[in-house]
């Protein structure tokens, strides 16, 4: 056997063992996914669960959607238009002035794009939710009859909403896996979700676009932890609130929160001292919480308490469970009270007063256009006079000139 038949011959040995083994790993693979209790369905809808919630997150990320002066895009009025035309809104017999003012039907409103659209359960029935950059939607599903079709249920402004709370930390709601949205006029709308992920992810979307709404609302107090009160489903919001059942019920599931700080830098027990919760004070001191602990900007409890309205009734509280409060002659109450995330709150302001004054500025602009189409129209008449002022001439002329005729005839 010379050489190369030699070397021609390992490489064949070499390629059937190769062979050998990525059969025996297909084999095992094989083996491994028949003992699996895989729904590969499942998978794929999770997969495709996880590309629409990436995509929704990056959407509420965008702080310009909620800004008055946004133009949708060519695909973002598409989708719009797609759920107007399935409701059939913006129709000349339609009478629903807040679904036509939020699917862009109203040309000196906000200009709306759809975030989440999702099947849910209202009372009972089944329903699908749109929510909206500045509102929602409540639609009765389209019937089994080839005749039906989906009709409007609600419709509401996402600048008229009290608060939302999350059934998960409710003690009294039945149903975890949902949530209720309260509006100013006390109405309120209770949904059921088909799972705590979907709730969950629901609960996100709507943090976003409610406060970005409540930001914009004309007078709207922005106390510290104003979120949580607006949102209401974390520990933070129970001590916002004062609501000690919330409090129990999520301390009993995450009992590590107790001395978090929030995304503001403030604690469970400094909020219930700026908002004078003395039960919910009393229920953290006998949990055990930390009363050294600071704000992320380095306020201590004593700070705290010395700008409180209630001090000397917080102080008898500290003093009845063994802790004694040393308060500072002086404190900045502003700046330890005030809103929680001053900087987007500023920021908030001056976006505010630019759209003012863009509006001011829009409102002179169409009055200057009026005023030029009168000019216009003007000019216009008074060309036309002038033209017929001419033909009369001419007119006249011709006429002179046939009577002229007419005698030496």
């Amino acid at each position: 056997m010379t050489e190369n038949e030699s070397v021609d011959s390992n490489e064949e040995e070499k390629m059937t063992e190769n062979e050998s083994v990525d059969s025996n790993e297909e084999e095992d693979l094989d083996k491994m996914l028949e003992g699996m209790d895989t729904d590969f369905d499942a998978l794929q809808s999770f997969r495709q669960d996880k590309e629409s919630n990436d995509s929704l997150r990056r959407s509420l990320e965008r702080q310009e959607i909620y800004s008055d002066l946004y133009k949708p895009d060519d695909e973002e009025m598409k989708e719009i238009k797609d759920v107007a035309s399935l409701l059939g809104v913006g129709g000349f017999f339609h009478a629903h002035s807040a679904a036509s003012e939020l699917l862009n039907f109203d040309n000196d409103k906000p200009k709306s794009i759809l975030l989440k659209q999702g099947d849910v359960e209202c009372n009972g029935q089944k329903r699908i939710l749109y929510l909206l950059t500045h509102g929602i939607l409540v639609v009765v599903p389209k019937g089994n009859m080839f005749w039906d079709k989906a009709k409007l249920e609600f419709a509401g402004k996402l600048e008229d909403v009290s608060y939302i709370h999350d059934h998960t930390f409710k003690p009294e709601e039945e149903n975890a896996a949902g949530f209720t949205i309260m509006f100013d006029d006390d109405k309120n709308m209770s949904f059921k979700c088909d799972s705590q992920d979907e709730k969950v992810c629901w609960i996100n979307a709507f943090t976003s676009t409610v406060l970005a709404a409540y930001r914009k609302k004309p007078g709207a107090k922005k106390f510290r932890g104003w979120q949580h009160s607006v949102v209401r489903a974390t520990f933070y919001s129970a001590a916002v609130i004062g609501d000690i059942p919330m409090m129990k019920l999520i301390l009993s599931l995450y009992p590590s929160e107790i001395n978090d700080l929030d995304d503001f830098g403030c604690s469970a027990l400094h909020y219930s001292v700026i908002h004078n919760h003395h039960d919910c004070i009393t229920f953290l001191l006998e949990n055990n919480v930390d009363t050294d602990i600071t704000t992320s900007s380095g306020a201590s409890l004593a700070d705290l308490v010395a700008c409180a309205d209630e001090k000397e009734e917080i102080l008898e509280v500290f003093k009845d469970h063994g802790v004694i409060l040393v308060l500072p002659e002086k404190v900045d109450r502003d700046e330890l009270f005030g809103g929680a995330n001053m900087h987007s709150d500023t920021c908030n302001d001056v976006h505010n007063a630019a759209e003012e004054v863009f509006g001011q500025m829009k409102d002179t602009r169409n009055a200057f256009n009026e005023r030029g189409e009168k000019l216009k129209n003007v000019a216009n008449k008074t060309s036309q006079l002038k033209n017929d002022a001419a033909e009369y001439k001419d007119l006249t002329k011709k006429l002179k000139e046939k009577t002229k005729k007419s005698w030496f005839a």
